[in-house]
């Protein structure tokens, strides 16, 4: 398993879960500002960490971070981005409003399961929070400024698009934020490879060992099932239904669709693919690689990688300033310091460039926009692109 693959799941896994809508702990809080809207989600996601057991970018996280609080203190190095940015301007600029409220109540009944699975965004598990103010045919920049019952109608790169009405179940859609939830309890969703709107809804408690999970039922009404604890849901290689399976204790076999125990990740071998438990090295020239008795990944938030993904030892990359050594395998936050990149075409930590100025990649430009067509750095338009 390569160490790039890893950082990488890390990332897509902070960045699914934590845009649900979390924070400390459940509590009786009565209210949430907004100006502590994000760092909540921060703590609530490491805090409910700890209690997910299996599922392979889960698992690796609780060794990366080795405790809730080692969670909170780090998880910004590997979130390239605010979590509330564009619902906070879109409040700001007077088109979407806030409720303290709503936000406490929806925090206060969040578990672990959302945070595990990924069950839903914040518009899915708290669709109450934000309430847009823009009406059916006005101009808008995102979906949160859309009144209830709307989304933002636009093709990628024009700028600003129309609002729209959220389509039902059945109906051909692009993205899940223009479908409308037609039931109880549960979320919309824009199906995979069908392109057509479903209903998911997600208030069947969890099955045990051997029973029917995932998505399961006919489009466009599907039903979510997950696992009860010490089990997860084991779906076949293109399917969205699967069966509640044990996890798979260290040392036995796993393959596609496999989640081992807590600590343990799906290691191929010589002998095949076996759950091993795993251990993250935060020293340079720790020995490191997927063949160790006991497979050791270096600490990407030490500026570690491993030299060989079978049997290697850990190489410190750079030290973040201009000039330095950098690598894709470490995420973007601590790859480089403020004001620099990681340059592809010589690998070393440079200046990010002005508007004008010739690009290959988004982070390449301090307007963070590379015009995909004429290549140079730009003014990102009224939608962020």
């Amino acid at each position: 398993m390569a160490t790039r693959g890893l950082v990488a799941g890390i990332a897509a896994c902070v960045m699914l879960t934590v845009s649900g809508c979390p924070e400390e702990t459940p509590s009786n809080r009565t209210s949430i500002p907004i100006g502590s809207l994000e760092q909540q989600l921060i703590n609530t996601y490491c805090t409910l960490l700890f209690q997910c057991s299996g599922q392979d970018d889960v698992s690796f996280l609780r060794l990366l971070f080795s405790s809730p609080a080692d969670c909170i203190a780090n998880v910004d190095a590997i979130i390239e981005e605010s979590l509330t940015g564009d619902l906070v301007a879109a409040v700001d600029a007077g088109n979407a409003t806030y409720d303290e409220a709503a936000a406490a109540a929806c925090v206060n009944g969040l578990t672990a399961t959302d945070i595990c699975t990924g069950s839903g965004e914040i518009g899915q598990l708290c669709p109450d929070v934000f309430e847009g103010t823009v009406s059916g045919g006005g101009a808008c920049t995102s979906n949160v400024e859309c009144g209830n019952g709307l989304y933002c109608e636009r093709e990628f790169g024009t700028c600003p698009g129309a609002c729209a009405t959220k389509k039902s179940p059945g109906q051909s859609c692009d993205r899940d934020a223009e479908c409308a939830f037609t039931g109880t309890k549960g979320f919309a969703r824009c199906q995979v490879f069908t392109n057509v709107c479903v209903n998911i809804d997600n208030s069947a408690p969890p099955a045990g060992p051997g029973t029917e999970c995932g998505f399961t039922g006919t489009s466009p009404n599907l039903s979510q099932v997950t696992c009860t604890d010490g089990n997860y849901c084991k779906i076949g290689q293109g399917s969205a239904t699967g069966t509640c399976a044990t996890f798979i204790a260290v040392d036995q076999p796993c393959g596609f669709g496999d989640a081992c125990v807590a600590g343990a990740l799906c290691i191929e071998t010589a002998e095949g693919n076996f759950c091993k438990t795993v251990t993250v090295a935060s020293t340079e020239g720790a020995e490191c690689g997927g063949a160790l008795a006991t497979p050791t990944f270096c600490d990407p938030l030490e500026r570690l990688v491993c030299s060989s993904e079978e049997s290697g030892t850990c190489l410190k990359i750079g030290d973040g300033t201009a000039g330095s050594q950098c690598s894709t395998a470490l995420p973007e936050n601590i790859n480089c310091n403020s004001g620099l990149y990681c340059s592809n075409q010589s690998g070393v930590c440079t200046v990010v460039k002005a508007d004008g100025e010739a690009c290959d990649d988004d982070e390449a430009c301090s307007s963070g926009v590379c015009d995909a067509q004429d290549l140079v750095c730009r003014a990102p338009n009224a939608c962020g692109e």
